[in-house]
């Protein structure tokens, strides 16, 4: 079997030089963090492009810390043409502008920065946290306390931006490791101790299979580097089990190495079509916005599974995904007076086919607890008219109770206010940030409202 190769020496020194970066981040050496991210992104520039949108939005970062706010802004946008989706340059370039007194711009980016947030990966509490902090920040430019809020803000957002789940006593095997682990090469000082050639097909088929039994307890402990290991020591013992590359890749995702993981995907597929295999490179090519493939690799999924609701939630977000990127670049066809009236027409009928795709996949997606509901409706002789009159007037006395935000929104739900259903839930986490009930709901009902902006204006198209 052919190995995989390792990666280039220059992107190796990059990685390092982004590692050095954040740890000189964390720290607060200012000075030394943006040397670092400056040589990573020269390395960057030269053949991974890929990079350049975090790298560009970090040195935007380190300058607002140094009160380069035109600088910062200067980093940001460079970030941003790279990367119109790049949630961390926008509260950046709106801190930076807000500094310099420029309001209108600055309340612009928090805005796309707060759509963009909704989106993201980060927790729903941390995220909450983010957003109440950094609205007020954001748009005043006077205080001193303002001030040092904004900064409180931005090292809360390099702590999410820069976090990993890699512990600290794993973080240099981390650093030190190729972005490809050959197949057989052992990572780090590991040693393997043990060679195929010295067993029986059967005695390798056993070794293997402990091999992974050990790599899978390493993953549940969050042992990464570790479960890297054994994978590898299975993958090395049989090379022909699709089980071990797409086990391996679940750890290469959840160290956002996104390459490692399609190569990973791409090997299991090869030798036995899986729907984990599909769906962890859907995520993969999600990760590096490459969205057009990533709905392949669910759609690839939904085959196995057709009711697979983490695959249709994956699937329905890429596609929203590409109906923004589509509708940016038809608001920028549509101010270019020198516009191609073809292409426009082109990426019209696209937007047409891929709101009826998430139209299609928000059909299948079952609402949180929604037996539980319809019992409830069942039940209760309680128009949502006097639902909402009866919660508000619980809320007038008390702003606090996450129970009546909860059955206020759900009123709304139900006759289709779906803004207001979605602030009656982000009111109520901001009360009870760990409810799960109102976590859901509020996740339920952002598919709606998209789903619903989305017919209407496939309507108007």
């Amino acid at each position: 079997m052919d190995q995989l190769p390792f990666a280039s020496p220059t992107l190796q020194l990059l990685q390092q030089e982004k590692a050095l970066g954040i740890k000189a981040h964390r720290s607060k050496s200012w000075e030394q963090a943006e040397k670092y991210f400056s040589h990573a992104l020269e390395l960057a520039s030269q053949s991974y492009p890929e990079h350049l949108p975090c790298l560009y939005s970090a040195l935007g970062l380190v300058h607002f810390h140094l009160k380069n706010y035109s600088k910062a802004i200067e980093y940001c946008t460079c970030s941003l043409k790279h990367s119109s989706s790049h949630w961390p340059a926008y509260l950046c370039r709106s801190f930076a502008n807000s500094c310099l007194k420029n309001l209108t711009l600055a309340a612009s980016d928090y805005d796309k920065a707060a759509t963009l947030l909704q989106s993201s990966s980060i927790d729903e509490k941390d995220l909450n946290r983010i957003l109440q902090r950094a609205q007020e920040a954001a748009l005043d430019s006077g205080s001193v306390k303002q001030k040092d809020r904004r900064l409180d803000v931005l090292e809360e957002l390099g702590d999410l931006y820069f976090k990993t789940d890699i512990s600290p006593k794993d973080q240099s095997a981390y650093d030190e490791m190729p972005l490809l682990t050959p197949v057989g090469v052992p990572l780090g000082n590991c040693a393997w101790n043990s060679n195929p050639d010295d067993f029986s097909s059967s005695e390798c088929n056993k070794k293997a299979m402990e091999a992974k039994e050990m790599g899978n307890s390493a993953f549940n402990a969050k042992d990464w580097i570790s479960a890297l290991t054994h994978y590898s020591r299975a993958i090395r013992l049989n090379p022909n089990n699709a089980v071990f590359y797409s086990n391996r890749a679940c750890v290469y995702l959840k160290l956002r190495r996104y390459y490692e993981t399609i190569s990973d995907c791409t090997a299991s597929i090869e030798r036995e079509p899986n729907i984990k295999a599909y769906a962890r490179r859907g995520a993969a090519r999600a990760g590096l916005s490459e969205h057009h493939l990533a709905c392949g690799d669910y759609i690839a999924a939904l085959q196995f599974e057709p009711q697979n609701q983490s695959c249709l939630q994956e699937l329905a977000r890429c596609l929203c995904s590409m109906e923004r990127e589509i509708v940016q670049r038809i608001e920028k066809l549509e101010k270019e007076s020198n516009s191609s009236a073809t292409e426009l027409l082109q990426l019209k009928k696209q937007l047409l086919f891929i709101r009826k795709d998430i139209s299609n996949v928000g059909g299948r997606l079952k609402e949180p607890t929604k037996e539980k509901q319809q019992t409830s409706e069942q039940n209760s002789s309680i128009s949502p008219d006097k639902q909402i009159a009866e919660a508000s007037k619980v809320l007038s006395k008390d702003n606090c109770n996450s129970v009546a935000y909860l059955e206020r929104a759900l009123a709304h739900q139900a006759l289709g206010n779906y803004e207001r259903a979605e602030k009656d839930y982000r009111d109520g986490l901001r009360v009870d940030p760990d409810n799960k009930e109102l976590q859901k709901r509020l996740k339920f009902v952002l598919q709606l409202s998209r789903m619903s902006k989305g017919q209407q204006q496939g309507t108007k198209d």
